[in-house]
């Protein structure tokens, strides 16, 4: 059973502190390094989602799933046509048939729990609850199978025809979103926040270091201080529901 799900964002080496001080900030976490290139951001209470690192292809997000029985896991991932691309014993490392990277590896014996909602300088609330996942239409039907199936939860239509959701395996956080593109393209992932007021976690995170892009009417897309993408929700941060 996967018991979490966490985001690996591969940033490059070039403003790499300022991009993990950046990530601290808006995510209200504590970075705990476990090398000069690689840290996760541990929050204060819960388990934290997200780890950086500068050691993969630039903006490149990878899913990590935290699992009770990694090798049955392992074993189904590769029959629903995922390819290995490394094994070191003890994690596995592959690409969904579309060509998402994620990393499987054993939970922890201690119960995992949802991380705090941030709240920002100007009372605007936010949390980092999300994995987008970004799929061609050619991929579209594999994908939306092989994730379904490998997390154990049924994937749900979306508020918009080419999107359908996939609930985390903690209620709240850790969720990942299917959208499907226009056009094709190997399988990528980025980040999403839910946020109480997106213009005003817009300005907490323009305060803190990012770039604001297109607003649409349900979320509005981000530069992190490296140019990678992420994006604002207008989606409640503590339910996770559309308002």
């Amino acid at each position: 059973m996967v018991r979490w799900l966490r985001a690996c964002a591969g940033r490059p080496e070039t403003r790499w502190e300022t991009t993990v001080d950046f990530w601290s900030r808006v995510t209200g976490t504590l970075p705990e390094w476990r090398s000069p290139g690689d840290v996760w951001l541990e929050p204060v209470s819960g388990d934290g989602m997200l780890a950086l690192t500068n050691r993969a292809a630039a903006a490149a997000t990878r899913v990590d799933l935290v699992v009770d029985d990694a090798e049955a896991v392992v074993r189904r991932a590769f029959e629903l046509g995922a390819t290995a691309s490394n094994d070191d014993g003890e994690h596995v490392t592959g690409r969904s048939p579309g060509g998402l990277t994620f990393h499987i590896a054993a939970a922890p014996d201690s119960e995992l729990a949802e991380p705090p909602v941030l709240e920002h300088p100007n009372g605007s609330l936010s949390g980092l609850d999300q994995i987008c996942v970004d799929i061609g239409p050619s991929d579209w039907d594999t994908e939306l199978a092989f994730w379904s199936d490998l997390t154990g939860h049924k994937a749900r239509t979306g508020a918009r025809p080419e999107y359908a959701w996939i609930k985390g395996p903690n209620g709240r956080t850790s969720r990942l979103l299917l959208q499907r593109l226009d056009e094709d393209r190997p399988t990528s992932a980025h980040l999403d926040f839910a946020c109480s007021d997106v213009a005003a976690v817009c300005e907490a995170h323009v305060a803190a270091g990012a770039r604001s892009g297109d607003v649409f009417p349900w979320w509005t897309v981000m530069y992190d201080p490296s140019g990678a993408v992420y994006c604002l929700t207008a989606r409640d941060p503590v339910t996770g529901a559309l308002p």
